[in-house]
């Protein structure tokens, strides 16, 4: 019985020790490939702390808690050098290092140790404290925030819909997002009743060279009697909304490789041209069209009515999302949502591929002329706030590593910005 008790607390303290050397050893070996790359020198120098902090729990010395207590401080001041108060940049930095000290401080731990020593826990409980107060503050004070003020006496009048009850022209109904139908057929009390009127089968399904992610996220659109949905390789279908029938389809040909990130298609936008906004070219063109993502990094512009390209449009109706990118590799720039569409222009972003690279490509949201394709304006992350107008060149070339976005849009008409879902 006796010989049991003592194996308990040794394991404890033997496990510890393991954590601690398999955490250095990651920080170790990925801090040299990081720093092989141009990296911080923090990583492989905290690496190399970790295994001697195990090697002294191995061997239960007190010295293991005054050395985490200086690697913790340390870390918090490289940390906040390195990247200010911002705290959801200081967290990956220093978490699992203050859940670690706290596990160090439990007492049925520290007690293991063969000279327990009350000044190293008061040590480590201080920098625990020291951290805790850190991240605190950054918590509390987002560097990132921007405080602006809105003027309640400038807001325009919001205008009425123009849209049918029984279409549904964007993602969510409207380009406000609102995913309202002013439909009232179908209640609460008859929903029961609904039967499947029809089936529609795409055929598109996953591929030998498709990345493990690939999904089906579509959200189809309803214009007039005509359905469109793109499938997860962005195949573009009209359908008859009655029957189900295709009318057409469109194959954008997208390529595929298990580099990809992740293969959908969330959903298409619609635009109708107006003669105040569109050349007589354009109208008799495309008077209607179809704006369709495509996950290798281009935009395409469909007749609504025929499924052909609209010619006028961009280079003969496919627009190279990849073009100024700092990296054109495709599947690194994703477009998976459907833009947003104004009287104007086609507002549009995508997804970069996360934890790949330490030089990503950029997440750049832009302004592209729904009826020409051209490049209005660009919104990178990367730089300073533009104040005043700039040519279009003084913002190229786009910033590396400025984040991406997934989800579709929604546009504010009252203020026309616009905002993630």
């Amino acid at each position: 019985m006796a010989e049991n008790n003592a194996r308990s607390p040794r394991l404890l303290v033997t496990l510890t020790a393991l954590f601690a050397a398999l955490c250095g050893l990651y920080l170790l070996i990925g801090g040299v490939w990081l720093v092989a790359i141009g990296g911080s020198w923090y990583y492989p120098i905290a690496g190399l702390v970790m295994l001697v902090v195990a090697g002294l729990l191995w061997r239960s010395k007190r010295a293991a808690l005054w050395l985490y207590a200086a690697l913790l401080l340390a870390t918090m001041i490289w940390g906040v050098w390195e990247v200010g108060f911002d705290f959801w940049a200081l967290t990956p930095r220093s978490d699992i290092l203050v859940f670690f000290g706290i596990w160090l401080i439990l007492p049925f731990v520290w007690h293991r140790l063969v000279v327990p020593s009350s000044g190293a826990v008061a040590a480590l409980v201080v920098a625990l404290l020291i951290s805790g107060g850190i991240l605190t503050w950054a918590g509390f004070n987002d560097p990132q925030e921007i405080n602006g003020t809105l003027r309640a006496d400038a807001t325009p009048a919001a205008t009425s819909s123009s849209i049918a009850d029984e279409d549904w022209p964007a993602y969510g109904r409207n380009q406000e997002g609102q995913r309202y139908s002013p439909l009232k057929q179908i209640t609460a009390d008859n929903v029961h009743q609904l039967k499947e009127a029809w089936v529609f089968r795409t055929g598109d399904l996953k591929q030998p060279n498709d990345p493990g992610e690939i999904t089906n996220e579509v959200t189809p659109i309803k214009v007039g009697d005509t359905l469109y949905l793109c499938t997860a390789h962005q195949r573009l279908f009209a359908l008859d909304a009655a029957s189900g029938k295709e009318k057409w389809h469109f194959d954008p040909q997208l390529k595929t490789d298990s580099s990809f990130q992740h293969v959908t298609c969330r959903g298409v936008s619609y635009h109708e041209a107006k003669a105040d906004t569109a050349s007589p070219e354009v109208i008799a063109d495309c008077p209607r069209r179809i704006i369709l993502p495509v996950n290798d990094g281009r935009l395409f512009a469909v007749n609504a009515e025929t499924g052909k390209l609209c010619e006028t449009f961009a280079n003969k109706g496919v627009l190279n999302l990849q073009t100024n990118m700092p990296d054109t590799t495709p599947g690194l720039y994703e477009p998976t949502s459907p833009p947003i569409i104004t009287d104007k222009t086609i507002v549009i972003a995508g997804s970069v591929t996360d934890n790949f690279s330490t030089r990503e490509t950029s997440g750049v949201i832009r302004g592209f002329d729904v009826n020409s394709g051209k490049l209005m304006w660009a919104f990178d992350p990367g730089r300073k706030i533009r104040t005043r107008f700039q040519p279009m060149s003084t913002l190229l070339p786009l910033t590396r590593r400025t984040p991406g976005r997934l989800p579709p849009m929604m546009r504010n008409w009252i203020w026309s910005i616009c905002r993630w879902a």
